[in-house]
């Protein structure tokens, strides 16, 4: 089985439900740095090239190879510190209080939700950690709904089903999911979407806003829930602080603007929403924890 197909079967999140059930958060995480050590070793897998092409455009395509090498390492890393902390905080939410901590940003957009039942678009790039910034906003009793990858299937569709049981509301993106989405965001909720993994077919993608100076088949649709009347649209993320505990932050509001042409008015409210997303990744790119391609070579 290659590294990606074993990292996409169902049969991992069973493993990992497992783990985080039976290990100490110190356990599970040596098991991570140990199971990191060991893809690390393969320098030429399928999903460090993709980690490397990634990084390589983040750094300007000025960084040294063996900076952007050493930057993968880090980043396959923290892949497996993110799945383990998941594992286990899901499993254990006392313990999770005192591991995740929230910046006043955060808890702004939180109360926005929860108590002034402001409309908000929280949008999250893959990094840190995108589950437990679910997950906290969850066990934060945020009204949301999830909008995930269509067609979900392996490990996509076992995460979902651990994600709807924290209470997060998942849905895969359709166009029914997205007028629901619409809905449920105008009666005063939360739509949560990931804004950095490239559509299905990204050649021959229609809209292709630019993302660290280069266009990208990146998912535009989220902007136009931020056109309607009184939505707030923020960038969120989780990170693992040095510390080991986490932080949850987002942006302030963006805004979206209305143009004349529609293409134009996607893309470059797309590229609103990603330069917020470029400040976050630019900071700290071994957290970013991107496994498809982003940019065609």
């Amino acid at each position: 089985m290659k590294l990606k197909d074993f990292l996409q079967d169902e049969g991992l999140v069973r493993l990992g439900k497992g783990l985080g059930k039976n290990l100490s958060l110190r356990g599970i995480r040596r098991l991570a740095n140990f199971v990191s050590g060991i893809l690390n070793r393969y320098p030429k897998n399928q999903m460090r090239r993709v980690i490397k092409g990634n990084l390589s455009v983040v750094l300007d395509e000025e960084a040294n190879s063996d900076i952007i090498n050493a930057l993968s390492k880090e980043v396959i890393r923290n892949l497996m510190w993110t799945h383990a902390d998941y594992f286990y905080l899901y499993q254990h939410p006392e313990e999770s209080k005192s591991a995740i901590e929230f910046s006043s940003n955060a808890l702004e957009m939180i109360e926005d939700v929860r108590e002034r039942r402001q409309p908000t678009v929280i949008c999250g790039p893959h990094y840190g950690n995108f589950d437990i910034l679910g997950l906290s906003l969850a066990r934060k009793s945020v009204p949301m709904m999830v909008l995930s990858v269509p067609n979900p299937q392996g490990t996509y569709s076992a995460q979902n089903e651990m994600r709807n049981k924290s209470g997060m509301n998942v849905r895969p993106i359709d166009m029914k999911a997205i007028r629901d989405a619409k809905k449920f965001l105008l009666e005063g909720n939360a739509v949560v979407t990931g804004i950095d993994r490239p559509v299905e077919d990204p050649k021959n993608a229609k809209y292709k806003p630019l993302f660290f100076g280069k266009p990208a088949a990146l998912p535009v649709f989220y902007t136009r829930f931020g056109l309607e009347e009184g939505v707030k649209l923020r960038v969120a993320y989780c990170k693992r602080k040095s510390d080991g505990r986490y932080i949850v932050d987002c942006s302030a509001p963006v805004e979206m603007r209305q143009y004349d042409d529609l293409k134009e008015e996607y893309e470059k409210n797309a590229q609103a929403t990603l330069r917020e997303a470029e400040k976050i990744i630019r900071k700290e790119p071994e957290h970013w924890l991107m496994l498809h391609p982003v940019w065609e070579n």
